[in-house]
């Protein structure tokens, strides 16, 4: 036994006099000192003066030489909430930039590190609890208390009751800084969605600079993963050291208010990609001596409406289409053209645009750019709703040619002696016609040649249809669709890729008076000479055109067939819809109409054409499957999920097992453990979850 037990568990009473008395004017002294640094204290934080961090130092020498008798009591006094903003007197010192060995002193008295507070910003309509130290610290910048609170043992990765870390609290601040936010991932926090919504909040353009150099790249970037870039002539994929080299400087170069767009857009998509898809877009759409260059098709822009249809509002690229606009009414030499036009027609169809929102200054800038807006009102060109909507179509339409791009091929023999499989459009009932050296292969839908139902309505629960129009001419090649209406003349719409499109056409669309039987025979309509665009068509933004109320009718009457066209193909190959689907009435449900799909009268031609492409073909010739939603462009699919892979999937791969159990899945033959492990199952029943969901065949592409 300890020689002291004894005597440290014996009655007081027993112990000698004179050492009770010293204890007792001990803890009488100590109790002294510690009413007057309460008093102190208190007086410190109510002051509004120049803080006296000396006489703080020795109120906590005081308690430190009675700390030996009374540290519950020391501890409590630090660790009380003495202020109406539930601050301790650590978060007051860190709060006021108190010297970092005051830190240390109140540590050693027993203070906790962790110790928690409300915080209310009503500017920022942020009201948070339970924060700590390292909140308060990083909010005010104060990165010396930061390390020295890290030091003593605070927890970093603390949360804050809503899931805010110190780097959100840093990012909420005034004075925000790279060597902070460095010092904070060294311990283990990362910049997240929540954080960089507040980046963005805070307009920290400078700061956001700096990120991207040092440490945003390392956040979204994956360094074995290559990245797309603009060239002047083509698309390129190159490795992450050039990407990130590239997109800096271009970042660097952009104008403030720009630049705060481009990170608008970046925080709300959380793809670095979007953020380099912005940088060019702007950098090449905004370029005098490019936009003039005919070659110049700034692929950039396209790739960025993906994200602005489906991930932004119409007024997220503002200040691109502001810029645009400018170049429009102030340099002559761009009235005639801009490459980006198809791009800025598509943003017309935006699901957040609507007639009520075209007088909005914030949402006119969509139409302003495409038009030039000052150059209309100059000419006295009123622009309704009828038209905006129209053109919305014609810039969807525009970029959905790549959902046509593996129906238009026949599966040849290896040596090409013989066609395997006809295209698919053949099998729909188009016929196929000889390629054009300029325009690419053809297929034509002739009056009269095939009997189109458009659905027009619902009576007493079953679908209404009417015929398509018989003296319609339809012409698809691979750089445009043409559409012929003896009355109604004719309208040529173009394919936007940079290839068989683009490169053919400088507009996304041209109107003629003349239709099919009036001033064209069907063999002029094939083989259409750039003679008869430029003598009879007039660009779907002409001024004159815009005048004539009745040629709009006009085009929107054709725009409306060829999107009845894409409709009915899309139906025959794969048909989910509610009111066409195999079975039909009001007790359907999902599930019928999923399996509708299979008994689709195309879905059979559709995987026979699979099968014979993969047997005839290289393994890597094989497209993927996608559903995508017929109203706007298919950059996007619908995405599902693979059992075992965390990541979705927007496109079903295929390979030979796959396409079997495409076959067998029709007719209730497929394992399903088979259908669960490739993904068949979920892509059908996730992917197509929206029955009016379009199934295309699409070239693999990494979601884009």
């Amino acid at each position: 036994m300890h020689p002291d037990h004894h005597s440290r568990n014996q009655d007081p009473r027993s112990q000698n006099p004179d050492e009770c008395l010293k204890r007792d004017r001990n803890l009488v002294k100590s109790h002294r000192v510690l009413s007057k640094a309460e008093e102190a204290f208190i007086q410190f934080e109510s002051s509004s003066e120049t803080f006296d961090w000396e006489e703080v130092g020795h109120s906590l020498d005081s308690l430190q030489q009675v700390k030996h008798f009374i540290p519950e009591e020391i501890s409590v006094l630090l660790n009380r909430k003495f202020t109406c903003s539930d601050f301790t007197l650590l978060h007051f010192m860190i709060a006021h930039d108190a010297p970092t060995h005051l830190i240390h002193q109140i540590h050693r008295l027993g203070a906790d590190m962790n110790a928690r507070y409300s915080y209310c910003n009503e500017d920022l309509n942020i009201d948070l609890d339970y924060c700590s130290p390292l909140h308060l610290a990083a909010y005010s910048n104060n990165l010396e208390a930061a390390k020295t609170l890290l030091e003593l043992g605070h927890d970093p990765c603390v949360e804050a009751e809503d899931g805010s870390t110190a780097m959100t609290f840093h990012l909420i601040g005034e004075h925000c800084d790279n060597k902070f936010i460095k010092m904070l991932r060294a311990e283990g926090l990362t910049l997240r969605e929540h954080d960089l919504s507040y980046l963005v909040t805070k307009k920290q353009r400078k700061l956001f600079a700096n990120l991207l150099a040092d440490v945003v790249e390392d956040e979204y970037f994956h360094k074995d993963q290559e990245y797309r870039l603009y060239a002047r002539e083509d698309v390129l994929h190159v490795p992450y050291e050039r990407f990130v080299t590239d997109l800096k400087r271009m970042f660097y170069n952009l104008p403030p208010r720009a630049r705060t767009e481009a990170i608008e857009i970046f925080a709300r998509t959380q793809n670095i990609q979007s953020l380099a898809d912005y940088t060019s877009a702007y950098t090449a759409a905004t370029n005098k001596k490019a936009i003039v260059d005919t070659s110049n098709t700034n692929k950039a822009f396209a790739y960025l409406l993906s994200d602005l249809l489906f991930h932004c509002d119409p007024t997220d690229c503002s200040v691109l289409l502001r810029t645009v606009e400018r170049l429009y009414d102030s340099y002559s030499e761009v009235h005639g053209h801009h490459p980006n036009e198809a791009e800025m027609l598509a943003l017309c169809n935006h699901p957040l645009y609507a007639p009520q929102e075209m007088k909005n200054e914030d949402f006119g800038h969509v139409t302003a750019a495409a038009t030039g807006i000052t150059r209309f009102l100059k000419q006295r060109v009123d622009l309704s709703w009828d038209t905006v909507e129209v053109w919305g179509k014609i810039g969807t339409l525009s970029h959905s040619f790549l959902k046509w791009k593996f129906d238009a091929q026949r599966v040849w023999k290896r040596d090409r002696s013989r066609v395997v499989f006809p295209a698919l459009l053949e099998e729909w009932g188009m016929q196929r016609i000889d390629a054009d050296p300029k325009h690419g292969v053809g297929f034509v839908l002739k009056p009269n040649s095939k009997t189109i139902h458009i659905l027009s309505g619902v009576r007493e629960g079953n679908p209404h249809w009417e015929e398509f129009d018989s003296d319609t001419f339809f012409l698809f090649r691979h750089s445009h669709m043409l559409i012929s209406h003896p009355e109604r003349g004719t309208t040529l719409l173009r394919n936007s890729s940079p290839i068989f499109g683009r490169d053919k056409f400088s507009h996304p669309a041209y109107h003629s008076r003349l239709g099919i039987g009036a001033g064209y025979s069907a063999e002029d309509l094939k083989f259409l000479s750039d003679y008869d665009l430029k003598r009879d068509f007039l660009p779907i933004l002409d001024l004159e055109l815009n005048r004539d109320n009745e040629r709009l009718l006009d085009i929107a009457f054709l725009v409306s067939l060829v999107q009845a066209i894409d409709s009915d193909y899309a139906r025959w190959k794969f048909d989910t819809n509610y009111y066409s689907a195999w079975t039909v009435g009001a007790e359907q449900s999902f599930e019928d109409s999923l399996l509708g799909g299979f008994y689709s009268e195309g879905y059979e031609s559709m995987v026979e054409w699979l099968s014979a492409r993969q047997r005839h073909s290289k393994a890597d010739d094989l497209p993927e499957l996608a559903f995508v939603h017929p109203d706007y462009p298919p950059f996007h699919a619908y995405p599902f999920h693979i059992t075992g892979e965390s990541e979705p999937k927007r496109a079903l791969s295929l390979d030979a097992e796959k396409i079997k159990l495409l076959k067998l899945h029709r007719d209730f033959n497929a394992p399903e453990e088979d259908l669960e492990r490739t993904g068949i199952r979920n892509f059908f029943q996730l992917a197509g979850f929206d029955t009016k969901a379009n199934l295309i065949l699409r070239t693999p592409s990494n979601g884009q």
